[in-house]
Parts: C-alpha cells; sequence; structure tokens
C-alpha cells in the first residue's frame, strides 16, 4: 500500500510543566530517560505497520534538572536502524511550551516507496490527524 518503508522520523514532545509532575521522582538519569518513557512505543509503531525488526537502537540524552534538583534526561535523540537498513530518528523531549497549541507535540512520520512512486503516512496525535499517501493513483 505504502511501498518499503524507507527513512521516519517520530517525535513527542511533553509540555515543560510536567518537570513539576512525578516525573522527577522517576524519569531521572539512573532510572530512565525520555526514550525509554515513549520511544520504545514507535519502535513498536514501526513494526507493527511494518513487520520490520530493529536492528540497532543508539540514543544521545541531554541533562536538565527538575525543580527538586533530580537530573534527568530530558531531551533526547534517538536513532533505530532496520533489519532492511532503513533508518527511524525519534525526538522525546519535555520541553513543550506550556502555552503551545495542543498540549503537547507528538507525531509520526514514514516515508516509503516502490513501484516508481513513493508513498507516507503522517500521523499528529495533537490535532488527531492521518495523512496518506499510497503507492496507488
Amino acid at each position: 500500500m505504502f511501498g518499503e518503508f524507507k527513512i521516519g522520523r517520530a517525535e513527542m514532545n511533553e509540555p515543560y510543566y510536567y518537570r513539576h509532575s512525578n516525573f522527577q521522582n522517576w524519569c531521572t538519569c539512573e532510572n530512565s530517560d525520555m526514550f525509554t518513557y515513549v520511544g520504545c512505543h514507535y519502535i513498536d509503531q514501526v513494526h507493527f505497520i511494518t513487520g520490520l525488526m530493529p536492528k540497532s537502537v543508539s540514543v544521545y540524552g541531554i541533562k536538565d534538572k527538575y525543580l527538586n534538583g533530580n537530573e534527568g534526561y530530558l531531551w533526547t535523540d534517538g536513532r533505530v536502524i532496520w533489519e532492511n537498513g532503513v533508518c527511524l530518528h525519534v525526538t522525546d523531549i519535555m520541553g513543550y511550551p506550556d502555552d503551545g497549541p495542543g498540549g503537547n507535540f507528538q507525531g509520526l512520520r514514514m516515508y516509503c516507496a516502490g513501484n516508481g512512486r513513493s508513498g507516507m503516512l503522517v500521523h499528529k496525535t495533537s490535532i488527531a490527524a492521518l495523512n496518506i499517501a499510497t503507492l496507488k493513483k
């Protein structure tokens, strides 16, 4: 329908005010990070859609402080390489503007190709939208 998955991007930007919540007690450097909290679900989604298995996962995290002084990896950038050699880039942060539209930003964008055409799947949770382009005209 969409063609072979070639490259993608996933993103989950939680509001800055989440730093005032219970996250400051458990999503700390010694326990977890923003990618582990939600990035794994994007890996599950791509696997469900494509049937592909991840080959490698790497994550870079930037430390930041909560109000209680605990440190967490609140800005993370992940890269998932799949068994067919394609890449999914995943950004998970706790820095969406508190007054930003929609409360947060999250979504998945997948670009695909096949049969001399390209396809895509774009899901934006913050506006409850799914845009697709299939290989069929």
